[in-house]
Order: structure tokens, then C-alpha cells, then sequence
């Protein structure tokens, strides 16, 4: 939509189509791996631990629930922001980023605003398609990209 190549501001629908375009692509790529994940982890609360960058699908994301656009912003924390990002809040701060311009997203302070949509439509479907409930953000220096597969055990007290 712009000359950078930026598709925002994106419509709901858009939205829904590039929903609908990631879910299909697993379900024909990754019905195996889901398979052996259900199986091997065995866990309904399942939680990963994402790892990279400062422009990483993780950090956008954190970044959006920690900016002023989250009207549940009081309920993390401003001085210390929470680093677990729940699916919930996930689809809730994606509806609220929907139709926005490049230039609000670049005065709150965001970076690759082209991809902002793109990166929480994706981490949204990850979590959806491998019923993960929480992803927590551990910021590292270069791009390490992945996840840290956890199983969730009782902790000790």
C-alpha cells in the first residue's frame, strides 16, 4: 500500500484472509509435527520460551502489549514489564493494532512497521496450531530465532 512495501493499514479482513492463508500452510506442512508434539508433551498448559532480537516476532509483540495502545497496560506492570505474553493478549493487542498506519506505529515507537501485522498473525497461529498458552520473551543479542520447547512442572516451594 505504500512505496516501501508496507501493507499497512491493514483491514480486518485482510487480517482474516492472512490467518486463513498461515493455518492452511501448517496444516498441509506441519499435521505431523503437531502430531508428535501432542504426543510427546502431554501437557495442557503448554508454554515455550522465545529467544532473539530487539525486531523479533517476540519482541514486537512485547512491545505492543507494553505501549499505551494495551488498555490493559496498568494490569502488567509499567516499571516492570511482564515478559509472558498469553494467546489472549496476543489476538486482543493484533485486533487493537488493525488499521493502523506506518506513522502511528513509528511514534510509539516501533520498529519494521511493515512487518508488525505479519509477525503477530504468525505468532498467533503458532500458538493457536500447537495449543501453546504462553510465550515468554528473553531478549539476547543477534537473531537467534526459536523456541525453547518447556514442560511445565509443579514447582517447589
Amino acid at each position: 500500500k505504500t512505496l516501501e512495501g508496507s501493507p499497512n493499514p491493514v483491514s480486518e479482513n485482510e487480517v482474516h484472509q492472512l490467518d486463513e492463508n498461515i493455518m492452511n500452510y501448517m496444516l498441509e506442512n506441519f499435521a505431523e509435527l503437531e502430531n508428535f508434539w501432542s504426543k510427546k508433551w502431554k501437557c495442557p498448559n503448554r508454554r515455550v520460551v522465545g529467544i532473539s532480537g530487539k525486531t523479533c516476532i517476540f519482541a514486537t509483540c512485547m512491545h505492543a502489549l507494553n505501549s499505551k495502545l494495551n488498555p490493559d497496560l496498568q494490569l502488567r506492570g509499567k516499571l516492570t514489564p511482564n515478559p509472558h505474553m498469553s494467546f489472549e493478549e496476543v489476538e486482543k493487542i493484533r485486533a487493537i493494532l488493525i488499521g493502523r498506519k506506518d506513522e502511528e506505529f513509528r511514534e510509539l515507537g516501533f520498529m519494521q512497521v511493515q512487518m508488525i501485522i505479519p509477525k503477530l498473525a504468525l505468532l498467533r497461529a503458532v500458538m493457536k496450531f500447537f495449543n501453546i498458552n504462553t510465550v515468554e520473551y528473553v531478549p539476547s543479542t543477534g537473531g537467534c530465532i526459536g523456541f525453547l520447547s518447556l514442560k511445565l512442572k509443579t514447582q517447589i516451594q
